[in-house]
């Protein structure tokens, strides 16, 4: 319920004096006789009361209400015939009227009806039947009343039909009276037929009221003039409404009628009651008369609607848009307005600029905080610059309408989240960044709306806590830390203080950071920022750089890390880890073991290589192991893994292989596999010799005998094994054979065979190269390459024997001469 207001009315009445024989006396302030003698006049001409009457028609108390008409100061008076038991002196009851008024520009502020008006009326007592109203200072009197809802009119138009209650008014508004005839059976209280007469004027511009003259009842046999009034019978000067069947005895004409074609085109384009009521409720200046000029007021309604298409069509201007939003206008015309005013606020045009900001900030309303969000989400987000003159504007408004800023920002806020790369980061950022510089407070609404757009927030928090980039927004950010330094160090505060309370914890570890605070981080709201990307965990990092030492760094965020290489090995990932681990332990700072191996998990994981220990070369302690273990294991274990597999694989030439089964045996690498297949590579590359050199462990020299692709490897170790012992030359040529399949294995199936040649005689070397000269092929290359061999070696008599035969084996002779 609406608050009362004191209201200071002017009163008079119309009385006799009990037992005196003397007419009606009028009891006034002097200035005011002429006004008074209108009132009791237009009272009296409604009739002559025939008793008290109560439960008839025709019951007492007669309200009369009228204005000033142009013919007195303009105001609205409320004239009550009433019964009293008082009789005069010749025994004839007593039936004061009552006058209570009040200047027009107390009715027109508080948009008083005559129901509100009567209602603070009736709450005077007048203790005697020709005097004033109790507690009154001379003709002044305090009156309470209550500023009337608007929605009860709507319900009062609704609830008795729009049509027949603007046909009432458009017979007022053709100059006729109106008399609503009712009859014995009808049931009208005094209460029901203020709420229809007041219905009636609100379909009127509210300045009518000032020229109307309205009553609760009024006789057919006197000679009133009211505008509009309850009666038993019409006269034939009336236009009579039959109360029962909503009849007309006449219809509109003229005026009336244009008056109800104009109002039936408004309701054609979906313009509701409550819309017209407001309308017209807003024209507040006391009029003298009804003329045409109803007919222009009720044809503003439509302004609304013509200034919207002129903007859809792009004929829009400021001027008209702020025009037609001093009307009542739906949600959808709003947005419409908004975003037009919106755009004309960057226009080139100076002057239409500072206009359109100057009707933004004049006709603020949530629909604008809507649309101006809306603007800057749209698409790839409107420009900075752009979105900070509309906060700049809502701060502006701030000062009228509160709430106005941070419901523009909790609009832009909006989900979904933006992610990293849209462009429309930057700018809430910006914006964000804007916004809590010039207000001193975070309200959890607001706050709320942050925290829902992390990526967001986390660029806010860089940009205030850091300082570095050359980015604009880094550059503005550090203009306002400097010219703003309390209202961005009480957000830091509020946010603390607001995620401490209801989260979420991970904007605990960069506030906590900022605020040399580190020891108070939990590890698993470091996990929890880690979910939020490299952005998130860099902003820590970076602050921890500048606050805290390496070690303990590492320590702090080592479990966010290993969280988000799990789930996010990119390169700006891997560049954090850069950073985190590029921080340097301070003079005389310990490097415990666990420190060393978890910045060598990362390096290899990041730069390909250990930064301490070279686990391929040195035996480390057992806190390291257990800690690169646990690094192993860990949600980055496998990146971890690859990044010493990797590292070791370049250098598997050079490690032996006990180094291997000890990173197996340690960290579960499972390098073995990872170090045959390295091999057999090697192999099938033409390192033969390399590879049999190794001193391999006899389970992994079988394994390699065993592949598919390496089948004349084993041919080829087999052979190295026959040729140091006293075998047959068809073993020896049969497993030459098998390993010649391979043509880079040719050196050394030819090293072998001249190291079997050494130790035998010339006839079994012969019977060797007939059966490899036979083949086709790697095995007649081998044959070549080894008689070359042999006729090169002074100290075997393989030269003389075949100088000694006349038969094939000359071939044979020039192939090794060449």
């Amino acid at each position: 319920m609406k608050a009362e207001h004191a209201l200071t009315a002017t009163w008079a009445i119309s009385s006799k004096t009990p037992g005196k024989t003397q007419g009606y006396q009028t009891n006034c302030a002097t200035l005011n006789k002429k006004v008074v003698g209108r009132l009791v006049m237009q009272a009296n001409m409604m009739g002559t009361p025939h008793g008290q009457r109560d439960g008839k028609l025709d019951a007492l108390p007669w309200l009369t209400i009228s204005g000033g008409g142009g013919e007195a100061p303009d105001m609205v008076a409320l004239a009550s015939v009433v019964w009293s038991e008082d009789q005069d002196g010749t025994g004839q009851p007593i039936t004061p009227t009552r006058m209570v008024w009040l200047p027009w520009n107390d009715v027109a502020s508080l948009g008083l009806d005559h129901f509100s008006l009567w209602q603070g009326v009736r709450q005077l007592t007048w203790p005697a039947v020709d005097a004033g109203p109790a507690g009154a200072a001379g003709h002044r009197t305090e009156i309470a009343v209550r500023q009337p809802d608007q929605r009860d009119l709507v319900n009062e138009i609704v609830r008795r039909d729009l049509d027949f209650v603007s046909a009432i008014a458009a017979h007022l508004v053709d100059g006729s009276r109106v008399a609503i005839v009712l009859d014995q059976h009808d049931e009208m209280t005094l209460p029901q037929r203020l709420r229809l007469l007041d219905a009636v004027l609100a379909l009127l511009p509210f300045g009518a009221r000032n020229c109307l003259t309205v009553a609760t009842w009024a006789s057919s046999q006197s000679g009133q003039n009211a505008m509009l009034t309850f009666s038993d019978d019409y006269q034939s000067d009336q236009v009579g409404v039959l109360w029962r069947s909503k009849e007309f005895s006449s219809p509109p004409t003229d005026l009336g009628k244009e008056y109800l074609q104009e109002l039936t085109r408004i309701r054609e384009e979906d313009y509701s009651v409550p819309a017209i009521v407001a309308h017209l409720a807003t024209y507040t200046d006391p009029l003298g008369r009804l003329d045409a000029g109803v007919i222009s007021v009720l044809r503003e309604v439509r302004l609304v609607s013509v200034v919207y298409d002129e903007v859809l069509q792009g004929r829009g201007s400021v001027d008209k848009v702020g025009q037609a939003l001093e009307e009542h206008c739906s949600d959808r015309h709003l947005k419409v307005f908004a975003d037009f005013l919106a755009r004309r606020v960057t226009s080139s045009d100076r002057k239409d600029a500072k206009a359109a900001g100057e009707v933004i900030v004049d006709r603020w309303c949530p629909t604008f905080a809507l649309v101006l969000g809306d603007l800057c989400r749209a698409g790839q987000g409107a420009a900075v610059e752009t979105c900070e003159k509309w906060l700049e504007l809502s701060l502006v408004a701030d000062k009228r309408h509160s709430d106005a800023a941070a419901s523009f920002l909790r609009h832009a806020l909006r989900p979904p989240a933006v992610e990293p790369q849209d462009r429309v980061r930057e700018v809430l950022a910006g914006l964000t960044v804007e916004y809590l510089a010039r207000t001193k407070d975070l309200d959890r609404p607001t706050y709320q709306a942050l925290v829902a757009q992390p990526h967001v927030l986390i660029r806010v928090l860089r940009v205030i806590l850091l300082s570095g980039s050359s980015s604009p927004l880094m550059r503005q950010a550090a203009y306002l830390r400097k010219k703003f330094s309390s209202n961005i160090n009480a957000f830091v505060r509020a946010l603390e203080a607001h995620s401490a309370s209801e989260g979420p914890t991970w904007v605990q570890p960069i506030l906590l950071a900022a605020g040399r605070e580190a020891d108070r981080i939990a590890p698993e709201d470091v996990e929890t920022l880690a979910e939020w990307g490299p952005a998130a965990m860099n902003c820590l990092v970076t602050l921890l750089a500048h606050k805290s030492s390496a070690v303990h760094s590492m320590e702090i965020c080592w479990s966010g890390i290993s969280h988000l290489l799990s789930t996010q090995n990119s390169q700006k990932a891997r560049e954090v880890v850069a950073e985190l681990i590029g921080m340097e332990p301070r003079k005389r700072e310990a490097r415990p073991a666990k420190y060393e191996a978890q910045v060598d998990a990362l390096s290899l994981l990041c730069k390909g290589q250990p930064r301490y220990v070279d686990l391929t070369d040195t035996t480390p302690g057992k806190e390291y192991v257990a800690a690169f273990r646990y690094a192993v294991s860990g949600p980055c274990g496998e990146l971890v893994s690859k990044g010493l597999i990797n590292y070791v694989e370049t250098k598997f030439a050079e490690v032996p292989s006990e180094v291997v089964q000890r990173l197996d045996r340690d960290f579960g690498l499972g390098l073995e596999p990872r170090y045959l297949d390295r091999l057999e590579h090697m192999l099938l590359g033409g390192s033969v010799a390399k590879v049999m050199q190794l001193d391999l462990p006899q389970a992994w020299q079988e394994n390699l005998k065993r592949r598919d692709r390496l089948k004349w490897y084993r041919a080829l170790r087999e052979l190295q094994s026959l040729v140091v012992s006293t075998v047959d030359v068809p073993e020896v040529f049969g497993r030459a054979t098998d390993a010649l399949r391979e043509a880079s294995a040719i050196g050394d199936v030819v090293r072998l065979l001249h190291d079997y040649a050494l130790r035998s005689d010339s006839v079994a070397v012969d019977d060797l190269l007939r059966r490899l000269h036979q083949k086709n092929g790697n095995d007649r290359m081998a044959a070549a390459a080894l008689s070359r061999h042999l006729f090169s070696d002074q100290q075997h008599p393989f030269g003389e024997y075949v100088m000694n035969k006349r038969d094939w084996y000359q071939w044979l002779e020039r192939e090794g001469r060449r």
